[in-house]
This record gives C-alpha cells, structure tokens and sequence, in this order.
C-alpha cells in the first residue's frame, strides 16, 4: 500500500504572500522521512470555505490516503479551521488531537488553547495541526506512530478489535554528552566543568549566554574533523558550546531532545563548518556554523556521559 498525504497550511499572510510558510514544508518533510509520499501541498486563507474546498479536494479528488492542515486552530476571530474540517467529516476522530493537548501541555506549551481535531472522509484521516513549526512538529510526532495504523483500519471491511498503540520502544540512545562548558562573555570560549545545571525558561546556570541563545550544543564530530587542520589542541569550549555531543540524531527546529531529568527544545539548526572555517575554527573565532540553538524546556543537571534522548 502506498500512503500518500497532502498538506495544507492555513494562513492569511503566507496564502497573501507576505509572509513564508515554513510550518508546511517541515511537516511535509517529516512525513517524507516517516514513509508517507506527500503528492499536494497548498496554502490557503483563512476562510471556511477555502478550507473546506481543499480538504475536499485532497480528499475527493486526489485521494490522499493522510491530509494534515496546519494553521487556524486558535481563539482568533479568523481561526475557523476546526469548523471548516467538521463540515467535511463523515465521523470524527477525537483521539488524535487529545493526544496532541496532551503532548503539549507536558512540554510547557499553551496546547491547552488549541482546537485541533481530526475526522474520516472516506478512506482519508484528516488531522489539523497548530500554526507554529515547533507546536506542529510536536502535536505531530505525539501522533505519527499511530496514523498508519489509522489507514490500516479504514482498509478493513470488517469491524475491527482495537489493537493497543503504545508507542514503539525507543532504542538505546547511542548520543551522549562528551563535555559541559560555561564562560563568562557571550559568544567568548568556555570552560569545561565537571556538571552544568540547566534552568527552565533560561539558560546555564552561571553562564554568559545570548538571549536569542540559551543553550549551545556542538557535535563532536565537527570538532573532530577541524582537529586535523588545526595547529593547536581544540579543547572543550573552545566554539563556545555549553554541551559537545557525540552521535547526534538529525535534528530540525522543534526536536525535543532529553537528557538525564533536562529538556531541550532545538530552536536552531544550521550547517556543517565549511572547510575555510578550519583556521578560524582552531582559535576559536569561527561562526558557529554547525551549532545547535536550544532553550530550555526542564531544569537539570547534565554532566559528561549523560545519554542524549530524542523525544520528538
């Protein structure tokens, strides 16, 4: 079976074009990266009937197997997603956005004011996601294990006994923290320490951070691939990293990722050092070009060893 998934975005300014939609693209790709084929995606206003014509044609016409909006599910006057998607559905299914509320109210979001639903038209689920590309990326990945077990059971033409959907055991992290780093000047080179204490809503506890970032992390590969080109020895805190990681996951603004009772949320991605950078990178000048954003999402300790979880 191929399962195929549209995705719609449910905007003003992005269908207006004065402003990009980057909430659409990232739940498309994290569909593509979960085996869905994405075949449509589209930008519409935030009208009832321009929703609804959509879904119907994602639905009806194409004949997506999965249509995830995102957008319009807020207590603004003109977020009528929830409603316009109802008058498209032959039977609700309310599981799914619990789930997503639940998900989102244990990370500390406000998933509490959000009025997502989810519904069967024929053989296609419908699932509305928030408009921000953290919140949709996380009511999302609450979800994903179970969505193609959704069209499994829409296949069925008998009347099917429920199946428990615990999510999948995680395997063994193989990310691990290799180092912890404070400084006292923002953007400066850190000292290693023994343990660093993350702050909710903040950053390292005694450290210089920017504002705009609260938490560095820098892989250990990077610095191990400029370590070669490098006429001194590139100690721990050197690209101003609170955490040098081992074995990072591929990872996009809005991952969760947990450390011993810590969490973070990545805020920020960027690119690989290029290889020009490798001067600069061994006095510790270079951008960080393949640093890591992050904010903190729970207080605690982390020290060297701590495995690196990937929640979402």
């Amino acid at each position: 079976m191929e399962y195929t998934a549209s995705v719609i975005t449910v905007s003003d300014s992005c269908s207006e074009g004065s402003r990009d939609d980057s909430t659409g693209p990232a739940v498309a790709r994290l569909l593509e990266e979960h085996g869905w084929t994405v075949v449509h995606t589209e930008i519409v206003p935030d009208e009832f009937d321009a929703i609804a014509a959509a879904l119907i044609n994602s639905t009806d016409t194409l004949g997506v197997r999965l249509c995830a909006t995102n957008g319009g599910t807020g207590f603004s006057q003109r977020d009528i997603t929830p409603e316009a998607s109802k008058s498209v559905y032959e039977r609700e299914a309310p599981g799914l956005p619990e789930q997503m509320r639940r998900r989102s109210m244990e990370t500390g979001s406000t998933g509490i004011l959000s009025r997502q639903t989810a519904g069967l038209r024929g053989k296609t689920l419908i699932i509305n996601l928030p408009g921000s590309r953290p919140a949709a990326v996380e009511c999302y990945m609450s979800v994903a294990h179970a969505l193609r077990h959704a069209i499994d059971m829409l296949d069925s033409e008998a009347s099917s006994y429920h199946v428990e959907l615990a999510e999948k055991p995680k395997p063994e992290s193989q990310a691990k923290v290799t180092a912890v780093c404070v400084g006292a000047t923002p953007h400066g080179r850190k000292s290693e320490a023994k343990a660093i204490q993350l702050i909710k809503g903040s950053g390292v506890l005694g450290d210089a951070y920017d504002e705009e970032i609260p938490v560095c992390i820098f892989p250990l590969e990077v610095v191990n691939r400029l370590q070669d080109e490098s006429p001194i020895t590139l100690k721990p805190g050197i690209f101003s990293e609170n955490i040098l990681a081992s074995g990072l996951p591929p990872l996009i603004e809005g991952s969760v990722l947990r450390i011993g009772s810590a969490k973070l949320e990545v805020i920020k991605t960027n690119g690989e050092l290029p290889t020009e950078s490798a001067a600069f990178g061994a006095f510790g000048d270079a951008p960080l070009a393949a640093g890591i954003h992050a904010r903190v999402l729970e207080s605690g300790p982390i020290k060297a060893g701590d495995a690196i979880v990937l929640e979402f």
